[in-house]
């Protein structure tokens, strides 16, 4: 049975970025508001 792989950033706050997964077929979850700017709620998987 393979194992999975969570990596979590935690920078404060709603600053997550989680990496679920090893190299090109992990999935990646985080704030989008925070890395573009937005005046609005959005999270991007």
């Amino acid at each position: 049975m393979k194992k999975s792989t969570l990596l979590t950033y935690d920078c404060g706050g709603d600053d997550k970025t989680y990496y679920i997964g090893k190299r090109d077929n992990r999935i990646k979850i985080y704030n989008k508001k925070i890395e573009s700017n937005l005046d609005y709620d959005l999270t991007r998987m």
